[in-house]
């Protein structure tokens, strides 16, 4: 496959919908199954309005390059701002986070010639009493989320806990989706990286330090190349969206957010034109990951923990969900997912208010009903 050049890339050509020719289906001896972009454009719309959210972004994308794209209702209600949802309004994007803290540790791994079947250990802050059974796991099994862990309770994801966690003692065990794995990479990817160094040595890879680096990291070495301005810390931001049960409400949670000293599952905030750009560099270019680490990432499904099948094969994709519940009843959420088609087609859809369906179902559903029969 030939790869897109890094200015062929950024420039993200809107394309106008093609004209189809009129065929006379009777003259047709043999049809095909195509995907029609403008029928599933409509499809994900129509499928997102009828469960009336405050707000809705999406994009979507074919090797590499915006093709649609498109936005409806608030970012903000009436009461707060009555700012309109647009593709570029900020938002958590949740545990989609995760999927470029994966490949901001596939990044090092391969920069630095380590295979991810390299034990953690030896990456995690030099003054953690690590006990005995921490050092059997690996890159591959935090990223996979086969590890459990001694603490049990509200799966904190501050460094105090991810220490105590490491001290007490991992283990290896069957998958299973947690906050904790990738959280842990916060701490782990300013010992692979070597640029900083905190001058009190050892002891200074501290909460403070560590969350710093891991931020830099990912700002210097994968975004601002890109042209991208991801942050963990919106303070400040009066505009960044915010998160309601629905159409009718005028309370939203969230907004600007400091997520710098529990990042690496979940904490980025970024718009959906951002989100779905870092995803087009990501499978489209080499200047994220080489072809053989794209290809275990899919493989392994490193950070695409909602890979799903549909009709035409793998979907590889990550959801993400951020929500407020007050007392048993309302429900205010951010949802988030990204999603790669077989065909190059990549769909990114943010919400600021819950959807009564899986956004993975809708996803699939919508792309599975948008193939028309043409003649060959």
């Amino acid at each position: 496959m030939k790869y897109l050049s890094f200015a062929f890339l950024i420039s993200w050509l809107l394309v106008l919908p093609a004209c189809k020719k009129q065929v006379n289906t009777q003259l047709c001896d043999n049809k095909v199954a195509v995907l029609d972009l403008n029928l599933l454009e409509q499809n994900i719309v129509q499928k997102v309005e009828a469960d009336s959210p405050m707000g809705y972004a999406y994009v979507i994308a074919k090797d590499g390059q915006v093709e649609r794209q498109g936005a409806g209702g608030l970012a903000r209600s009436a009461a707060e701002g009555n700012l309109p949802m647009t593709t570029n309004s900020i938002m958590h994007i949740a545990s989609v986070s995760k999927t470029i803290t994966t490949a901001a540790v596939l990044k090092l791994l391969e920069d630095k010639d380590l295979d991810i079947n390299e034990h953690i250990y030896p990456y995690l802050p030099p003054g953690w009493q690590v006990a005995e059974i921490t050092k059997a796991i690996t890159f591959r099994q935090l990223l996979r989320h086969e590890v459990s862990y001694p603490i049990k309770g509200e799966g904190s994801v501050s460094y105090d806990s991810l220490q105590a966690y490491a001290e007490r003692g991992l283990s290896i065990s069957l998958a299973s989706y947690s906050n904790i794995n990738h959280s842990f990479f916060r701490i782990i990817i300013p010992r692979l990286w070597d640029k900083y160094r905190p001058a009190s040595g050892g002891a200074g890879y501290d909460s403070v330090f560590t969350a710093s680096v891991y931020e830099k990291y990912i700002q210097e070495e994968m975004f601002q190349p890109l042209g991208i301005t991801g942050t963990l810390n919106t303070m400040g931001n009066n505009n960044v969206v915010l998160a309601y049960s629905g159409t009718n409400d005028n309370t939203g949670k969230f907004g600007p957010e400091d997520y710098r000293y529990l990042s690496g599952a979940f904490g980025w905030q970024m718009s959906a034109y951002e989100t779905a750009k870092f995803w087009a560099y990501l499978w489209f270019s080499h200047d994220i990951l080489s072809n053989s680490m794209q290809k275990s990432m899919k493989t392994l499904e490193l950070g695409l923990w909602n890979t799903t099948s549909g009709e035409h094969g793998t979907y590889y994709g990550k959801r993400g969900e951020w929500f407020n519940k007050d007392g048993n009843s309302t429900k205010r959420a951010y949802n988030t997912f990204v999603i790669l088609y077989p065909d190059n087609v990549q769909v990114t859809l943010f919400t600021n208010s819950p959807l009564s369906i899986s956004m993975s179902g809708l996803l699939r559903d919508a792309y599975d009903e948008a193939f028309v029969s043409e003649c060959l």
